[in-house]
Parts: structure tokens; C-alpha cells; sequence
């Protein structure tokens, strides 16, 4: 398992087993070992810890979109113009698993092909998950067949290029041209991707909880 790489800037979540609240707050100092956290804010609310407290940490990589789960000690607080944390570094975690993922209604534009053709052929992304997608499209695929999909979900990430399973093929419409909802289960996604996949959806997800909430 890859460990977590501590950066300034990286954002962390944190609550006490003896707090119903969850903090948030951002690496400020990375030490061999130790590292400094800003105040926790719960809300408006600024929560005060002492030394000996033992906290649980969520450490989300914004590079890599992976989570990372740990305990850690508060070591002291130091005053500045930034009143800052020192916690220990956890010599043991848990990456989070987020398998049961949640799928994202899109409409973005995909390339695929199965093995055994070297001609790619369009159509589009319905939705998506870390565990696959449902993509239309007009040439036709079969269940069991094995395919490459093509597409783009962040410029900054470049083309993705995954494996899939397709494990359902349904006729769109029964009027005009001939158009396909299919159904692509990702088995061997690697995990640096399965992360972007994930990272992508939950990211568009909390966009569209901000937009319901202005």
C-alpha cells in the first residue's frame, strides 16, 4: 500500500471520540516527525485541545484524491499570528476504501473499441463511477465483451485511458436509428485512476450541493 505523502496545504478533517463535531483544518509544518496544524474550527467555533489529546484524522490528497485514515497525539500548541498544532505522525493507517461508489449522471464525450478492433468509435458517458459506466453509443457491443473507453475529465489530468467489461447492452429507443445504453464494469482500473474517477465525482457532487444551497 502507497503511504500517505504529508504536504503543507493538504486538508484534514479531525474529531475527538469525545466530540460529536468535526474539524477542519490544513497542514501548516511537516517535520520528520511531527506535523503543525492550523486551529480547528467546527463552524464559527474554535476548538481547543491539549497535549496528550489523541484525535482521528480523514487526510484527503488533492493531488491524488486518495484519503487516508489515522490516529494521532497532540504534541503542544504554539502560539502565532496562526495559533498552530503539533501532532504526531502516525506510524499506522488506513487508506479509505470507497467501493460502494456512487455514480454521476454526465454527458461527456468518450471514445471506445473493443481488444480485438484497432478502430475507435464515438459516443458519450451517461455516468460514472470508480466501478465503471454506462456510455451510449450506435456500433453495436456484446455482454462479455472487453473494451477500451477513451475520455477526458480534468484537462490537468490528460486523456484516461481504461479497461471495462461491458455487462449489459440495451436497445436506447425502438424508432429511428439504431442508438445503445450499455453498462461497463471497471475490474482491473489501477488504483492512481480508480482515485481521479473518485476524486472527479465527489468534487461534482459538492458543486452541485453549493449551487443548492446559493
Amino acid at each position: 500500500m502507497i503511504a500517505p505523502t504529508f504536504r503543507v496545504g493538504l486538508r484534514l478533517e479531525v474529531w475527538h471520540e469525545d466530540s460529536k463535531a468535526t474539524w477542519i483544518t490544513r497542514i501548516e509544518e511537516v517535520y520528520a516527525d511531527s506535523f503543525a496544524v492550523s486551529s480547528f474550527f467546527a463552524g464559527a467555533e474554535v476548538h481547543v485541545l491539549r497535549p496528550g489529546d489523541e484525535v482521528n484524522c480523514l487526510l484527503t490528497d488533492k493531488l491524488t484524491h486518495a484519503q487516508y485514515g489515522f490516529t494521532a497525539q497532540v504534541l503542544r500548541r504554539e502560539v502565532k499570528s496562526v495559533p498552530l498544532y503539533h501532532l504526531s505522525r502516525p506510524k499506522n493507517f488506513v487508506r479509505i476504501q470507497r467501493r460502494a461508489f456512487v455514480r454521476l449522471p454526465v454527458l461527456i464525450p468518450q471514445l471506445f473499441r473493443t481488444l480485438e478492433d484497432s478502430v475507435w468509435h464515438k459516443g458519450y458517458l451517461l455516468d460514472l463511477s470508480g466501478g465503471g459506466a454506462r456510455i451510449s453509443h450506435k456500433s453495436p457491443l456484446t455482454v462479455g465483451q472487453d473494451i477500451y473507453l477513451q475520455f477526458t475529465l480534468r484537462k490537468e489530468d490528460g486523456v484516461l485511458l481504461v479497461q471495462g467489461k461491458v455487462v449489459r447492452v440495451e436497445r436506447a429507443d425502438e424508432i429511428g436509428p439504431a442508438t445503445f445504453h450499455s453498462g461497463i464494469r471497471f475490474p482491473t482500473l489501477p488504483e492512481t485512476t480508480q482515485d481521479l474517477i473518485v476524486g472527479y465525482v465527489f468534487e461534482r457532487m459538492l458543486a452541485g450541493r453549493r449551487k443548492l444551497k446559493v
